[in-house]
């Protein structure tokens, strides 16, 4: 989620809804940029086509798929429930994507949820549409350069605005881009694939940990962390699944961003991870 885009009070929304819930994991609402067009300045306007749903629960990641609680980059939550839950498990070693299985492992501990009323993250994706292709994240981003010059500078209240009107002139339903990352369900599987979600195996999972989407992904004859194999291909023409970083370059990223908060807000966040 490098490439998505905080508005200026995201971090401070968050905070305040932790502490007014109180909640452990705070869920951030987010506008989607499908698509682009471009502009009287030789540049490109990304065109929010999407945003996340109002009210989501963590128990619908079993069957709404990776979307439903993305993007990661609008979470917040307080340290001691980041430790109860574990850390991000490696997507090779996954029959979902690592996203899901870190929402339904904290859904299994119990974590208090707050999802965000209002839009305060974008999620720019743009480069799935416009020059695809095997490494296209090399090249760089025009929309992401309309954002920074023309978007960022505004109050949060007036980006809202503009997110507001851009999705009621293009809104469409929000789907899925994939890029050939993922088959497509044969008539097949979308008649069995029921009999694999379901209120009964959600609950299974809950109680047992037992999953049915390892035996869904062997039916479809797929492997474990395919969906990021074949999107970090297409992406930066990396052939294997990287390890999970360090706890240094974790810690040193958390004091970088820390640094540039206003003082009162910093030690509201640091009380929030102790």
């Amino acid at each position: 989620n490098h490439d998505d885009v905080w508005l200026d009070d995201h971090l401070e929304q968050a905070v305040a809804r932790l502490e007014q819930e109180p909640a452990d994991f705070f869920m951030g609402a987010a506008m989607v940029a499908q698509r682009s067009a471009s502009d009287r300045r030789g540049g490109r306007v990304p065109i929010f086509l999407g945003r996340t749903a109002r009210r989501r629960r963590m128990s619908q990641s079993f069957d709404r798929g990776f979307r439903w609680c993305e993007p990661a980059s609008a979470w917040v939550l307080r340290r001691e429930a980041a430790q109860r839950v574990g850390g991000w498990r490696p997507a090779r070693h996954l029959w979902r994507t690592p996203i899901e299985d870190w929402v339904m492992r904290a859904w299994r501990e119990g974590l208090r949820l707050v999802a965000g009323s209002e839009p305060t993250v974008i999620k720019m994706d743009t480069q799935y549409v416009r020059g695809g292709g095997s490494g296209f994240y090399h090249r760089e981003s025009a929309e992401h350069r309309f954002v920074a010059d023309y978007l960022l500078p505004l109050p949060a209240a007036d980006f809202r605005d503009y997110l507001a009107e851009e999705f009621t002139i293009h809104r469409t339903r929000w789907h899925r881009v994939v890029l050939g990352l993922v088959r497509a369900e044969t008539r097949l599987e979308r008649v069995l694939r029921p009999a694999f979600f379901n209120p009964a195996t959600r609950e299974l999972y809950r109680r047992t940990g037992l999953d049915a989407a390892s035996a869904w992904a062997r039916l479809r004859r797929q492997h474990r962390g395919e969906f990021l194999r074949n999107a970090l291909r297409n992406r930066t023409h990396e052939q294997a699944l990287p390890g999970p970083p360090s706890a240094v370059e974790l810690v040193d990223s958390l004091d970088a961003v820390l640094g540039d908060l206003p003082g009162n807000l910093r030690e509201r966040v640091r009380a929030l991870s102790r």
